[in-house]
């Protein structure tokens, strides 16, 4: 603000200067444009400047609050990506995982199925043993009927030959 000749000169604002006020007239400058304006006027410019600056300030904190609120969510973003990324790794490894689980499971089924294959060659073994050992009780029955039969004659010739 500076004070020449009665007059009173004033910045008010971006754009805007005042460029002379004396008595109760005032040149204000706008975008390029001198508009001449009374004390009246002059008032309702200064309530309107006012009011202008309000609004701005009110913009400016909402653009504030609203690069604060793109931060944080730039921040959960961040952090989720970090979880997925976290997830992915785990999941990878639980394939792994069941992979070797599977692989391993592969192989012993397949070690099952040749200790059953032997099982049932065992089995079949047994049973062939069995009737072996079977055949050979009845063999045996057989041989010591025939023995005790062979004797008992053997008894007798003897005992005829014993009474000559």
């Amino acid at each position: 603000t500076s004070s020449t000749g009665g007059c009173i000169w004033k910045f008010l604002g971006e754009g805007e200067e005042v460029l002379g006020k004396c008595a109760s007239q005032a040149v204000l400058r706008k975008e390029g444009r001198s508009v001449y304006s009374t004390g009246a006027g002059m008032e309702a410019i200064k309530k309107k400047l006012s009011s202008l600056k309000e609004e701005k300030e009110i913009a400016v904190e909402k653009a504030e609050e609203a690069e604060q609120s793109k931060k944080a969510a730039e921040a959960r973003a961040d952090a989720s990506e970090q979880e997925v990324e976290s997830l992915l790794r785990k999941m990878k490894l639980l394939e792994e995982d069941l992979d070797n689980a599977e692989d391993r499971v592969a192989d012993t089924s397949k070690k099952l199925q040749e200790q059953e294959g032997l099982n049932d060659e065992l089995v079949r073994e047994n049973k062939q043993l069995h009737r072996r050992v079977d055949i050979l009780e009845a063999d045996l029955e057989k041989a010591e009927d025939r023995y005790d039969k062979a004797k008992q004659e053997l008894e007798s010739t003897l005992a005829e030959l014993g009474d000559l």
